[in-house]
């Protein structure tokens, strides 16, 4: 059910700031419209979420990568202006130490989004306010139509949720959909109403297709930047469910 706002209820424009932190990286370098997919998106995640200037060496370990592999993706992130490189005051014998941190640019899409989001809230409360910014950012995402059957609808539900920045895949019965990449983790902490407007997002995408499938839940965070959507559909019907025989515990063999 969706709730009826007046303009002056819900800031105008939170679409267009969901859609710069979709779009934040592609084709801010030559050749480079995925700058901050995988572990770059990774390193950048990380740098965000921290207070202090990290080393090379900080970064990788907290990313859980190689040095010579953060190294080269931070020389890209750089290059694409997301990431700033600065020399620490001297101290004691050797170089200076290069310490890094996230671009001004790298940060507003964010900034503004948060404050959109902030400003929803003071008119509504956050399910009210989750619906309403799935409902205007549906506008922004590929249109999903009537499809013909079930797996037509969850391939909408997985462009879509390409179309705002996430990994999408599904499993092989098309009944769960793990979802990587978040490009809003840094906004979670503050606004764990982001995760409701996905689910939102998700169930609106499958409201148009005309399949009796549905959104059954949201998991946020089933594993480290890992979420899953849970999806009900008519033809996954097992055709027997075979159970496992009643065997003792370890515990009751040892006794």
């Amino acid at each position: 059910m969706w709730y009826e706002w007046s303009m002056t209820e819900f800031p105008p424009g939170i679409e267009v700031a969901l859609r710069r932190v979709v779009a934040l990286g592609d084709g801010v370098a030559p050749g480079s419209a995925n700058v901050i997919s995988g572990s770059r998106r990774t390193l950048l995640e990380t740098l965000r979420g921290g207070t202090d200037p990290l080393t090379l060496e900080e970064l990788a370990d907290r990313a859980g990568l190689h040095v010579n592999t953060t190294r080269h993706h931070l020389e890209v992130l750089a290059a694409a202006g997301l990431v700033v490189r600065t020399v620490a005051a001297p101290s004691g014998r050797g170089r200076p130490k290069v310490l890094y941190t996230v671009s001004p640019s790298a940060l507003a899409p964010f900034a503004e989004l948060s404050e959109f989001l902030q400003r929803a809230l003071e008119g509504g409360n956050e399910d009210a306010v989750a619906v309403e910014a799935a409902r205007r950012w549906l506008a922004s995402v590929p249109q999903a139509g009537l499809v013909e059957d079930a797996d037509g609808a969850v391939a909408a539900v997985l462009d879509s949720l390409r179309a705002v920045g996430f990994d999408a895949k599904s499993d092989a019965v098309g009944d769960n959909v793990v979802v990587s990449q978040c490009p809003y983790a840094s906004l979670i902490s503050e606004h764990p109403m982001i995760c409701t407007v996905h689910a939102e997002l998700v169930s609106g995408v499958l409201a148009r297709t005309g399949q009796d499938v549905t959104l059954d839940g949201f998991d946020v965070w089933v594993r480290p930047g890992v979420c899953r959507a849970r999806l009900t559909r008519n033809d996954t019907t097992p055709a027997l469910v075979a159970e496992p025989s009643a065997t003792p515990n370890a515990h009751e063999e040892s006794a």
